[in-house]
């Protein structure tokens, strides 16, 4: 008898470092589910729930943070100030998603420039920034402490 693959999201549980447990796997096949939606914890949990996994709301913030600090969720800011999450892409697609933030409704526009993402991901990687897992967000300098005018 052969051995069956694991599956995808247990590859990438494991190569993050972290144990596949169920609210792990259940956050993740909430998030596969859903690949270019960006979902609020509390969409995620409802999601899970119509799932049948068991769980609570805070073990879904809590997994969130865990995955995202792992590089397997990107975490933006909506215009109505909810943090969203969604998978981050693995492959080809994996370079970090480009983003241009409006100063006035925080809205995030996503960019479908290739060679403008490349460009600006070999500048941070000069620099000693490694982008992996992380999405690339343009705002203005007064929304970007630190950065110079």
């Amino acid at each position: 008898m052969t051995p069956q693959p694991a599956s995808p999201l247990l590859d990438r549980l494991r190569r993050a470092g972290l144990r596949p447990t169920a609210a792990r796997l259940g956050i993740l096949q909430v998030f596969a589910a859903a690949p270019q939606e960006a979902l609020c914890a509390e969409e995620v949990f409802r999601r899970a729930l119509r799932q049948g996994a068991p769980g609570s709301l805070g073990t879904v913030y809590r997994t969130v943070y865990q995955l995202e600090a792992r590089g397997l969720l990107l975490g933006e800011t909506a215009a109505d100030g909810m943090a969203r999450y969604r998978l981050t892409p693995e492959g080809p697609a994996a370079c970090p998603p480009l983003r241009l933030r409006c100063p006035s409704s925080g809205r995030l526009l996503e960019l479908a420039d290739a060679p403008l993402k490349e460009r600006l991901v070999a500048v941070a990687r000069r620099e000693g920034v490694d982008l992996r897992g992380m999405a690339l967000v343009i705002a203005p300098a007064d929304e970007a402490p630190g950065l110079a005018r």
